[in-house]
């Protein structure tokens, strides 16, 4: 999906950042802060479930425990992240989960919890429903990838997983990017986090859920 063919001052889901901030802005952008980048799963939510419906927020928590078990050294989580979605897609059914309705945001981190828990581990998995740029550096900085649930604008009703942040300064202002895979496409995508921020109307209502797990973390 292209963000201009989506809506002209769409938020999100751009994958080219020079091109998104010179349109919108009418500036040449520049990259004051490389912040940071994980590499996480990129496939679609079709690919790692075997079907499409509304299971975004039960693929990104797949996404999160196959990192940790790959990247982070969690022994004991398996390395195929078809299985680890299966598990996620089981725990999620007691927590209201459905095709037609989704995930209810509140019970993200539940289901993380207890997928982490599946594998024998005790994760500090919490949502955060006041929050900034700061979360994001905060948990990026610390090597740990987070989900972002999004009410609206191009992202609506949909939640991704954040896997990395820059700050680019276009004109005379600073512009924080985050770097996402959203599930509808394959690869990364970008959101300009203060777009996101400033119009109320069409995007900055949100969510966020984070967690922490180590490998000393077994239960």
């Amino acid at each position: 999906m292209d963000y201009i063919n989506q809506k002209e001052k769409a938020y999100g889901g751009f994958v080219n950042i020079k091109k998104y901030l010179t349109e919108r802005y009418q500036a040449l952008p520049k990259l004051i802060d490389r912040g940071k980048a994980l590499v996480i799963d990129r496939n679609t939510m079709e690919k790692i479930s075997g079907r499409k419906t509304n299971n975004c927020s039960l693929v990104s928590v797949a996404r999160v425990i196959n990192y940790y078990g790959k990247k982070m050294g969690l022994t004991q989580v398996t390395d195929d992240i078809y299985k680890i979605y299966t598990v996620i897609e089981k725990i999620s059914k007691k927590y209201g989960y459905n095709d037609i309705k989704g995930t209810f945001p509140t019970k993200i981190d539940d289901i993380m919890r207890d997928g982490f828990a599946a594998y024998g581990y005790r994760a500090r998995c919490r949502g955060i429903y006041t929050w900034d740029i700061n979360t994001v550096r905060k948990e990026i900085d610390r090597s740990r990838p987070l989900l972002m649930s999004l009410a609206r604008g191009f992202y609506r009703d949909h939640t991704i997983t954040v896997s990395g942040y820059s700050v680019w300064r276009a004109g005379n202002e600073d512009f924080p990017i985050l770097r996402v895979v959203d599930g509808w496409q394959p690869g990364y995508h970008y959101i300009d986090f203060r777009a996101f921020e400033e119009d109320l109307r069409n995007a900055g209502i949100g969510s966020f859920n984070t967690c922490e797990v180590t490998e000393n973390d077994r239960f």
